[in-house]
């Protein structure tokens, strides 16, 4: 029998169930490495905490000597990277604490612990973890020291906005029978490796934080129509529209479930590849920033993955966020 045990957390914060779950397994293995998820995304009303807090809140509560956590970077559409990053926290595991062959995959009964399996078909799997605790935001939102005015305040009223956008959404979907993603538009334009971005405005979900300009979808315009208005409104981009439309590299969906914090939202990317000059194309209303310098845990949603997906280079490599997170 191995013996080791590797586990993915991707809830937050951790359920008493979740931490009595790694408290057993430590009992049961010589080594337990449970991998925080999300390390690069932004903090939303889904995801209130920073890796470094979920390292730190789970090595509180399971203080056992051969219990370690690591972050590990999502990539929302890229299976293939990030199946790549788990067995770089694996390797980096195994040379600090001597474990050696193939771990047991720890993971949740049901559909989500069997497509995890699925990703690694060479281990196996134990359905020794719980699924999810659907009131444990709540009772983070409402238990943490000075809730009204702490840390968290601003993320409990972004929960409560898109419980009030979502309940809006279900008026529509129970009068038409059936569930209903929003659509929408993003807009990817590179230039002199920049990218073109906007600050969400104040009273928005992600007030603060960066995005790609995008817009929903215009009544009677087409998906193209709408994101050239929306860089010529949002992004101020100075650039005629014909010269823009012929700079049209390519156009993706993006539509993970969980891709935004307002619900059930799909996407269409337009990436413009602008051509390289003496100065950047002026944009009143936004910023061009280097892609070298992006930092995805400021970049609203999934924008940082859609940019990975679309030009690379915007997530930040495993080894060193590893190497960060070592004392």
């Amino acid at each position: 029998m191995p013996i080791h045990a590797l586990a993915i957390d991707r809830l937050q914060p951790p359920s008493p169930a979740f931490l009595q779950a790694i408290a057993a397994a430590c009992t049961r293995f010589d080594t337990v490495l449970v991998l925080v998820s999300g390390a690069a995304r932004p903090r939303d009303w889904r995801y209130p905490l920073s890796w470094q807090e979920r390292v730190e809140a789970l090595r509180a509560a399971v203080p056992a000597p051969n219990l370690t956590v690591l972050p590990l970077i999502d990539t929302l559409y890229d299976d293939g990277l990030w199946v790549a990053h788990v067995r770089r926290c694996l390797e980096a595991h195994a040379r600090h604490s001597g474990a050696q062959g193939a771990p047991v995959l720890l993971v949740a009964p049901g559909k989500a612990g069997q497509a995890m399996g699925r990703l690694f078909p060479d281990w196996q799997t134990q359905e020794a973890l719980p699924g999810p605790d659907p009131l444990a935001l709540t009772r983070l939102y409402q238990s943490a020291p000075g809730a009204e005015n702490g840390p968290f305040a601003a993320l409990a009223q972004e929960a409560t906005q898109a419980a009030q956008e979502r309940a809006r959404w279900q008026a529509a979907e129970e009068a038409l029978g059936y569930p209903i993603p929003l659509n929408t538009v993003d807009a990817v334009v590179v230039q002199s490796h920049h990218v073109l971005l906007v600050e969400r405005e104040a009273g928005s979900i992600g007030a603060g934080l960066l995005s790609l300009p995008g817009s929903f979808i215009a009544q009677g315009q087409t998906a193209l129509d709408t994101i050239l208005a929306t860089l010529r409104t949002k992004a101020g981009l100075d650039m005629p529209l014909g010269a823009l439309s012929g700079r049209l590299a390519q156009r993706r969906v993006f539509d993970h479930p969980e891709r935004d914090p307002r619900g059930w939202i799909r996407t269409e990317a337009f990436v413009f590849d602008l051509p390289a000059s003496g100065r950047m194309e002026a944009a009143k209303r936004a910023q061009w920033v280097p892609l070298a310098a992006l930092d995805s845990t400021r970049l609203f949603a999934d924008h940082g993955d859609i940019i990975q997906a679309c030009v690379r280079g915007v997530i930040p490599p495993q080894d060193a966020l590893l190497r960060a997170a070592r004392p």
